[in-house]
């Protein structure tokens, strides 16, 4: 009899879980909520239900990424998010701050988009010379055969170190160039 209970129990508590999960689910999508209340949402959701983002995709009827990317969003300071809401800027314009590793950086860009009024592929041009992506990308048409490799090869050093450092990852990277070499120092700090 003791077992039956147990069982009893075990079934109210999935209950419960699911009941909450279904009530958590309408609530985001029956309201209207900003891309930031609604990142807000679906990681309570998934903190609180103890969800996966592919159980809370499911969930939600979207994939996985997409879910990712609602997340993504969530590391921007609530300066940053307050901007961006007051101003009337889109998901896309938040997203593209996040290739900006400094929260002092990105307000300066932030600042920046807002003044000189940036849609998104303004935004993103903007973002790629301040990391200087365009310099790199019209370097690499001046190279010609072996320079060229190697170029796009150190770039895409330096961009997976600043990848890195958007999403929060402490990543550092030390170029030392010697005459005929160039070496590069990547630390990583392992979380225990």
């Amino acid at each position: 009899m003791a077992g039956l209970s147990i069982i009893e129990r075990e079934i109210s508590r999935t209950n419960e879980r699911e009941k909450t999960i279904a009530l958590l689910v309408d609530n985001i999508r029956s309201q209207q909520l900003n891309f930031f209340e609604e990142a807000e949402a679906i990681q309570n959701l998934i903190e609180h239900c103890g969800l996966t983002q592919e159980e809370a995709a499911a969930k939600l009827g979207r994939v996985q990424s997409t879910i990712a990317n609602k997340l993504r969003l969530l590391r921007l300071t609530l300066e940053e998010r307050e901007t961006i809401v007051q101003f009337k800027l889109t998901e896309r314009h938040a997203r593209s701050l996040l290739r900006i590793a400094s929260p002092e950086d990105r307000m300066i860009m932030l600042d920046r988009i807002i003044d000189e009024g940036l849609n998104v592929d303004k935004t993103e041009q903007l973002i790629d010379e301040f990391i200087g992506g365009d310099n790199h990308k019209q370097r690499y048409k001046k190279r010609t055969g072996v320079l060229r490799s190697v170029g796009i090869f150190m770039n895409t050093i330096k961009k997976a170190v600043e990848s890195m450092k958007a999403v929060g990852i402490k990543a550092d990277i030390v170029e030392e160039k010697g005459e005929d070499y160039i070496e590069y120092k990547i630390r990583i700090p392992v979380n225990k």
